[in-house]
């Protein structure tokens, strides 16, 4: 299975430390980038447009468009090799190019649409311990904190009674969590009982719900939501990726708590 990595080299030397390559010391420019209000008055100020020749924009945009995806971390950095090479093997892919960018993101690219959609769809993508968000890459990408902010994770669902463990009623708890995408094999055929486990898609720009009020038939009661190989949970706005000392969101007004995490890495220990 091959993989590269398009911009690592940068002449003689050490090799890279661990955490340490293209994709994990961005440069300085990362903090003199203009904020969106920056740019609206030095558009103003310079208001000319540059016209650029479409023909070789056309041309190197077939490398990438239908072939590519865009990832980021939400805990340490990692190099871009790391994933590739993860990314290569559990998929059973070949060619997949890594392509460290600015602000903590990198590009993967694929032989096909095929092979990038499998990766898509084949998540929770977890490289090194660290979750990675992922979207397909399109023209005129921007490098924001909006621009990928879908991720795959397994949720669980602890202590459901049996009557609720058709696959429709647990689809239909977990779509509150997020987009249920599948349940896994142990749930579909009700192996084990300990808990539910569905994947599912979250927006990882809005808060992460705890759980859910579900009425019985009999009572009304609390389902827990625990999300799997999550980052940090901030407990002021429950998103990920950030504690309450850099949070800079207002509190929900109706807030439960932070959204249960852990779990353990995987699988279904103590089901």
């Amino acid at each position: 299975m091959g993989k590269t990595t398009e911009g690592a080299a940068r002449g003689p030397g050490k090799p890279t430390e661990p955490g340490r390559g293209a994709w994990s010391r961005p440069g300085p420019w990362v903090t003199q980038w203009p904020t969106a209000a920056e740019v609206e008055r030095l558009s103003s100020r310079f208001p000319d447009v540059l016209r650029l020749s479409e023909e070789p924009i056309a041309a190197a945009r077939l490398k990438w468009e239908g072939r590519a995806l865009v990832a980021r971390s939400f805990g340490r950095r990692i190099p871009a090799e790391w994933v590739a090479k993860d990314v290569a093997a559990r998929a059973k892919l070949k060619d997949v190019v890594a392509v460290p960018l600015a602000d903590d993101y990198l590009a993967l690219r694929f032989r096909s649409t095929e092979d990038r959609d499998r990766v898509l769809s084949e998540g929770p993508w977890v490289v090194a311990g660290q979750l990675l968000a992922m979207s397909p890459w399109v023209p005129d990408f921007e490098l924001e904190d909006a621009a990928v902010k879908t991720t795959l994770v397994w949720l669980r669902l602890p202590r459901l009674p049996p009557e609720y463990w058709s696959i429709s009623t647990v689809l239909h708890i977990a779509a509150r969590a997020g987009r249920p995408i599948a349940v896994d094999g142990v749930t579909e055929q009700q192996g084990a009982m300990g808990f539910a486990r569905v994947k599912v898609a979250v927006d990882t720009s809005a808060p992460l719900l705890p759980g859910v009020l579900i009425q019985g038939m009999t009572k009304v009661r609390w389902q827990p939501f625990v999300f799997e190989n999550l980052p940090a949970i901030c407990p002021r706005c429950g998103r990920m990726g950030h504690g309450a000392a850099a949070c800079r969101y207002p509190a929900p007004g109706r807030a439960a708590g932070p959204p249960l995490g852990g779990g353990g890495p995987g699988g279904r220990n103590g089901a």
